[in-house]
């Protein structure tokens, strides 16, 4: 998978992935398991259990691994980022509303 293609499926994940791990993990599996067929079950699975122990979010972080799995660190980077950017750009529009 292209780094493209790649930034594409997160960005549809983050866009409706607002229901926490369980959503996230879900759309991954629909998107890059089912859909594209460029992960397995067992590599989702796996980034949930490695990932359950570190501090912070972890559907975060199960869509960074997988991002490193899928194309290395700047895999990681380009997912994680495209991940969080619908819920950046939509708190940013919020908070200048609210201002």
């Amino acid at each position: 998978m292209l780094l493209p293609q790649l930034w594409w499926q997160f960005i549809k994940i983050g866009l409706a992935a607002f229901g926490g791990l369980g959503v996230t993990l879900s759309l991954v599996e629909r998107y890059l398991v089912t859909d594209r067929h460029v992960l397995t079950t067992e590599d989702v699975t796996e980034s949930l259990t490695y990932t359950k122990l570190l501090p912070g979010s972890t559907g975060v972080q199960v869509v960074g691994y997988l991002g490193y799995r899928l194309r290395g660190w700047p895999g990681a980077a380009l997912a994680t980022s495209a991940f969080l950017l619908p819920a950046f750009l939509l708190m940013l529009v919020l908070s200048m509303l609210y201002e």
